[in-house]
């Protein structure tokens, strides 16, 4: 019996994705849940576990394959104890295998010819229109071609030591060691000899996605837009104490994820979405983090925010924002959320206004902390912390006067930290 491996949908915008690297070899035993292949999608790079048990029969898309079609096979599991060579045979030449994945029409001996021709073919060498000139273009997986971006460097000149000749992660980096500045100082002689030159930047799935959510966002959700400005010397003078005594040691947006989680059980109705004419209640508080990578924006979500001591917020937070850089975030890790909050004080970035990232109905966007003189109780002038938050909302579920209400108790919740210490 054959069994159809087909490429998941790991993310709901998910259409096709690249199929990054094989875990298992053909003759190899498979059980449910073992790592079956890495799959790059518009938002990260997992792994897939295989569904069923089996022996890996046939592979029908290679290492490397590019815009892989969500649902079209891209191996088969023989059952156990059945002969995989005889089960993967039979399978080439099965007419169903034509019409479901390359809807090729006439004799089946031509059929079966087409099958052989497209299916063991790499994607990501041969394009589209048959033209085989690229067929030398450089194979590297997601994380290399960051590191490749990320430093300047000319992937041509890397030596892949993955399959097919594959640029991995620890190539780039054993590059980067010996190239040391060379490459770099070459890129800017380049870079400044083509200045004046226009150039056309293909964009990476996750961009497109980005584009297409944010530009939904903003021209189909009723933006309104409220600013508090908090004075954060107590929560900075708290931050020191705690760190003194913890290893782990505590970020202000570490506190400020808390302190949304605490402001978000005194206001639930804040804690909703839209929902074809109707509003949804969530059942947790999981707060999204905006994390800047390569390819654009990602949101992890601590989950549960609400139930976390500050020093387990920290730690989450820590390990989502690595895993994210790595893409190594499971789908679930980044799917859902209350509400996400966008932090630009490390870059000296006063105060902004954010997109809401659908279909949450809020998102926070916090400024950076500056000295600001302000007027004390006393009507005495003094030179305080200050530092400013916007929040975006969705006016077809958070009113003027709760959205006032949430930003207000996140603001005593910053200026009283110890309200969600305790």
């Amino acid at each position: 019996m054959v069994i159809k491996i087909r490429m998941p949908a790991l993310s709901p915008t998910m259409k096709s994705g690249n199929l990054v690297k094989w875990n298992k070899k053909v003759g190899d035993n498979v059980k449910s849940g073992d790592s079956l292949v890495e799959i790059e999608t518009d938002k990260s790079t997992m792994e897939y576990e295989s569904p069923d048990d089996g022996v890996l029969a046939k592979i029908l898309v290679s290492d490397g394959a590019s815009d892989v079609q969500v649902n079209s096979i891209i191996c088969i599991l023989a059952e156990d104890g059945e002969d995989y060579k005889e089960v993967a045979e039979k399978f080439v030449d099965a007419e169903e295998v034509v019409s479901e994945q390359n809807g090729v029409s006439g004799p089946i001996e031509k059929r079966n010819e087409s099958v052989k021709t497209d299916i063991t073919r790499d994607n990501s060498n041969i394009p589209a229109n048959g033209n085989d000139n690229n067929r030398n273009r450089v194979i590297a997986s997601p994380i290399a071609k960051r590191l490749v971006e990320d430093n300047g460097f000319d992937i041509s000149k890397i030596g892949g030591s993955g399959p097919n000749g594959r640029v991995t992660k620890s190539d780039v980096l054993n590059f980067k060691k010996s190239s040391g500045s060379t490459e770099k100082s070459s890129l800017t002689d380049n870079i400044i000899g083509v200045r004046n030159q226009d150039s056309i930047i293909n964009t990476s799935g996750m961009r497109r996605v980005i584009a297409e959510r944010l530009s939904f966002s903003k021209s189909n959700i009723p933006h309104f837009y409220l600013s508090v400005l908090c004075d954060v010397e107590n929560l900075l003078e708290s931050r020191k104490k705690i760190n003194e005594y913890s290893e782990n040691k505590i970020t202000i947006n570490d506190m400020i994820v808390k302190a949304v989680a605490q402001a978000m059980i005194l206001h639930p109705g804040v804690n909703r979405e839209w929902n074809d004419n109707s509003l949804m209640q969530y059942g947790n508080i999981d707060i999204s983090i905006a994390v800047d990578i390569p390819d654009g924006l990602i949101t992890p979500i601590v989950k549960n925010a609400d139930r976390l001591r500050l020093s387990e917020v920290s730690s989450t937070i820590k390990d989502l924002v690595v895993r994210a850089r790595d893409g190594k975030l499971k789908s679930e890790e980044y799917q859902g959320g209350s509400i996400t909050i966008s932090n630009l004080g490390m870059f000296n970035v006063k105060s902004f206004t954010a997109i809401i990232n659908p279909p949450q109905a809020s998102i926070l966007a916090i400024g950076g902390v500056s000295k600001q003189v302000v007027i004390n109780k006393n009507d005495e002038m003094e030179v305080r912390s200050m530092m400013e938050i916007n929040i975006s909302a969705d006016h077809r579920v958070i009113d003027g006067a709760l959205c006032a209400k949430f930003l207000n108790e996140i603001k005593k919740m910053i200026e009283n930290p110890f309200l969600f210490l305790i």
